[in-house]
């Protein structure tokens, strides 16, 4: 979004200071006070949500007894400034059980500090969507006894909303054993699957055995190969390894005569990060989209004879599992 917000203050009417969060060091923390001279105690309060004063922008809106102000030092977007101040808003009625104002505010600052964080870094919008910050931001807030608590809405995939990216598995989901499983129908076969599985380089042996196919370990590039020449769909296959490591740690002793000295070296290896596990196949007559030619005609104006047909296949291009 194309706006920095250089500071963020929430004001009761009259003025005080019930939260204010500075995001970037251009403008000094007394900024609130031109708001109060030149805005705040002004026939103008009510009659622009913009103002300029020197070279900072304020951009303020009223929610209940509450002003939310937004400083920017730069030329900014109003519109997407307001629209982040509307969903903060939401956001926090969403903690607070639909309830924004000056006693919600008092009530529950220290969440409101903790969000601040979360939606906004260096001034510039991050997530906003209640149901995913509530899945690391697990406090609730205080409630009004007269608000109503707002029924959660089902919770999407956090990956994908927050990076655009799919994510692979929950982090508590662990597998005792390495299972592959096709989901393709039962009469097609996959060919040429090689799946590469990472291990540590501190490997020394190793003993594996699998339901279908062969694996072995291959040194040169610190991964346990798994090859099947065909994979039935709608079917299953596991690998089981056992792996033994050598010694990562080095030790050298010098000795002289007393008064004795020793010197050691110890080197210790980083700590391993699982790699992801690759793949290789190709199905042939599948498509994973499920894309399908309905209709397919050829016009050949030489009089040539054409065979019409279509071939599907589905190759893993850069397939990997995260584990």
């Amino acid at each position: 979004m194309p706006v920095a917000a250089s500071a963020i203050y929430f004001l009761n009417l009259r003025g005080d200071v019930l939260i204010k969060r500075l995001y970037r060091d251009d403008v000094g923390g007394n900024m609130v006070d031109a708001f109060r001279l030149h805005i705040m105690q002004t026939k103008e309060l009510g009659t622009c949500p913009v103002r300029q004063i020197g070279r900072c922008s304020f951009l303020y809106m009223r929610i209940s007894d509450v002003y939310i102000v937004t400083v920017v030092s730069s030329n900014a977007n109003v519109a997407c400034a307001f629209k982040f101040v509307v969903e903060a808003v939401n956001l926090f009625k969403s903690y607070f059980g639909g309830q924004f104002n000056e006693d919600a505010i008092r009530n529950n600052f220290v969440l409101i500090y903790e969000l601040l964080d979360e939606i906004m870094d260096f001034g510039y919008p991050q997530n906003l969507a209640p149901e995913i910050l509530k899945l690391y931001i697990t406090q609730e807030g205080v409630r009004s006894p007269f608000s109503s608590k707002i029924a959660d809405k089902p919770v999407p995939n956090a990956t994908l909303q927050v990076t655009g990216a799919v994510g692979w598995r929950r982090e508590d989901l662990v597998y005792k054993k390495n299972e592959v499983k096709s989901v393709f129908g039962a009469k097609m076969l996959a060919l040429g699957v090689i799946i590469k599985i990472p291990v540590p380089k501190q490997t020394a042996k190793t003993n594996m055995q699998v339901t279908s196919g062969k694996a072995k370990y291959n040194p040169s590039i610190d991964c346990l190969v798994w090859r099947m020449k065909k994979f039935p769909g709608q079917t299953e296959s596991t690998l089981s390894a056992e792996l033994g490591l050598i010694s990562t740690m080095a030790e050298k002793a010098a000795w002289t005569r007393p008064p004795i000295h020793m010197e050691f070296q110890v080197n210790h290896s980083p700590p391993w990060t699982r790699p992801p596990i690759h793949m290789e196949f190709q199905v042939p007559m599948f498509t994973a989209s499920g894309l399908r030619v309905r209709f397919l005609k050829v016009w050949e104006k030489s009089g040539y004879n054409t065979v019409e047909w279509v071939r599907y296949i589905t190759k893993a291009g850069s397939y990997e599992i995260r584990c």
